[in-house]
């Protein structure tokens, strides 16, 4: 008595179904995952420039000294563009400038292919008691100047620091003026 051979698998058919309805879940899902990334992408970038800064903050408080923080690419001098990076540092001699008996306490490089950052065209400077020299904001937005994606990092004459939202719901966050954030303009 010979026995028959049972074959388990998948017929050409059923291959090509699978195929079909994994590409069209791929199609539907790509985009919207790309969106997240986008999105998240400037949120971190966002609340580390917002850590930095309250970290200037409250370094001038808890050290009872003047505490600027301001846009560095070689980390030793303040400059204007706020894309490279940045450094904190406490500023004896109110120059708004790392000399070399002051202490840099913290500093970061921005190597983002990502975003653009714009902000203020000075250091923002923290006094002892935790007030700012100036208001600032920090705007930041994905390097396809969608603004829907835009996001900034305020800072009151208080020295307080808040994240921009959405208060008009009309998908585009605002800077502390009630002003949409507009990506074109960086």
């Amino acid at each position: 008595m010979l026995k028959e051979k049972k074959h388990s698998g998948f017929t050409i058919l059923e291959l090509f179904i699978a195929l079909a309805v994994f590409s069209l879940v791929f199609l539907v899902v790509a985009p919207s995952a790309h969106n997240i990334i986008k999105r998240h992408r400037l949120i971190a970038e966002m609340n580390k420039t917002s850590s930095f800064i309250r970290y200037a903050r409250y370094s001038a408080i808890s050290l009872a000294n003047t505490v600027t923080i301001c846009p560095s690419s070689n980390f030793i001098h303040c400059q204007k563009s706020w894309k490279d990076g940045l450094i904190v540092f406490i500023d004896s001699n109110y120059n708004k400038q790392l000399d070399h008996t002051e202490r840099l306490l913290a500093s970061e490089s921005f190597f983002s292919r990502f975003h653009k950052i714009k902000g203020a065209n000075r250091p923002i400077v923290f006094y002892e008691n935790g007030t700012n020299s100036t208001p600032a904001t920090i705007i930041i937005c994905p390097q396809s100047n969608e603004s829907i994606y835009a996001k900034a990092v305020v800072v009151s004459l208080q020295g307080r620091v808040r994240l921009s939202i959405d208060s008009n719901k009309d998908g585009i966050d605002e800077t502390s003026g009630n002003n949409n954030i507009d990506c074109q303009a960086i």
